[in-house]
């Protein structure tokens, strides 16, 4: 056997956010006993060890957070040093914009290892708009059209992006410690392709059977329409200071309740790339192509399935009118009127609508006709 087989492999699956990522962890980490009898182990074992370890080497852990979480890196050189599996798998979109600095504190730990790196990427008329409305999820303020023209001209208010989303440096900051022919780049195929083909394209770089994991996985990670972010961009604008607590605070009742429990399941229009944009993405897509045929990178998937589909453009900007978001802001208001009655009725052990209707889905129920005239009503009352 050569040195390389005999070697145990340590894959690392640093994003891009927006690929698919939640759905992929969701699998993984309700598949422990099947990863196992395949010879893969998560490292660090738990799912927020991944997370935390990832603020860890990009430095980004607060001095007032638990103690506990800033021995995150020694105990993962301590678990991968004891792992004995073939193979071990970190898992976190939050490392694609490791810097180099944390790239090589991250690979320090993994000498006696052969280290792979999986990188997922998909077009930018789906990547732009969705990373604008997850912005917007972590309490970020601009518009739509200020994030595009930003995203366009690499000014400021778009680094954040093009630190998580430029495939170009994002690979070339990862190339420093890993060779290019241990980077496997995994295209999402298109929204019409079949079911579970993500899956298997990942699994086949991890030598997984995909037909033994538990591919029933909810979605942690749900994009939000325009109307529905254009709101929460509102109530970001009008929370000012208050819930200064980006984890516990904001992310507990804005964006776990708020946003993903009820603006979420209103399942409004997505945002959508204004067709100007169409030969900046289309060009700046060709760079990236031929850059991964050039690189020597692993490539698993079709290439052409990074060119943005017509399908993404609209013919002109994205917006919401006030009617319409009179309309998500009162369905809302219902949503919280209901789940606050429901969890009323739970905490006092009395019976209520709410209760009784448990397990349904939010707004299937209701008469929507006649939420949409009482937004009408109150327009024409302005």
């Amino acid at each position: 056997m050569s040195e390389s087989s005999q070697r145990q492999q340590f894959f690392i699956h640093a994003g891009l956010p927006k690929t698919g990522t939640s759905f992929l962890q969701d699998i993984l980490f309700s598949s422990r006993d099947a990863l196992r009898d395949q010879g893969l182990e998560l490292i660090p074992k738990g799912r927020h060890g991944h997370f935390n370890l990832a603020l860890k080497v990009r430095g980004m852990l607060r001095p007032f957070d638990d103690p506990n979480t800033h021995g995150v890196l020694e105990r993962f050189g301590a678990q991968a040093e004891q792992n004995r599996a073939p193979r071990a798998l970190l898992t976190q979109e939050a490392l694609a914009a490791a810097p180099v600095a944390a790239v090589a504190t991250l690979l320090a730990p993994l000498e006696r290892y052969e280290v792979h790196l999986i990188v997922t990427v998909r077009d930018l008329g789906r990547q732009v708009p969705s990373a604008w409305q997850q912005g917007i999820k972590g309490r970020k303020k601009i518009a739509y059209g200020e994030f595009l023209e930003a995203v366009a001209q690499r000014t400021e208010p778009a680094m954040d992006f093009w630190r998580n989303q430029d495939l170009r440096d994002v690979l070339n900051r990862w190339s420093t410690g890993i060779a290019a022919e241990r980077i496997h780049v995994i295209t999402c195929p298109q929204s019409d392709a079949p079911p579970g083909l993500l899956l298997e394209r990942f699994c086949s770089v991890l030598g997984l059977d995909p037909v033994t994991l538990n591919a029933v996985a909810r979605t942690t990670n749900p994009s939000l329409g325009h109307a529905q972010a254009e709101l929460l961009r509102r109530v970001n604008v009008a929370l000012g200071d208050r819930l200064p607590h980006s984890r516990d605070g904001y992310r507990r009742v804005a964006r776990s309740f708020l946003s993903d429990r009820v603006l979420q399941p209103q399942s409004g229009r997505r945002a959508q790339l204004p067709s100007a944009m169409s030969n900046w993405v289309e060009d700046l897509t060709s760079s990236w192509v031929q850059y991964l045929c050039a690189g020597g990178f692993a490539i698993v998937g079709d290439l052409a399935e990074l060119h943005t589909q017509d399908s993404a453009y609209s013919a002109e900007l994205s917006r919401s009118s006030e009617s319409e978001l009179l309309e998500v802001a009162v369905n809302a208001l219902a949503d919280i009127l209901e789940i606050r009655d429901r969890e009323l009725g739970a905490r006092e052990g009395a019976p209520t609508q709410g209760a009784e209707a448990q397990g349904a889905e939010l707004g299937t129920r209701r008469d929507r006709w006649s939420v949409t005239r009482i937004a009408r009503a109150a327009l024409r009352r302005r």
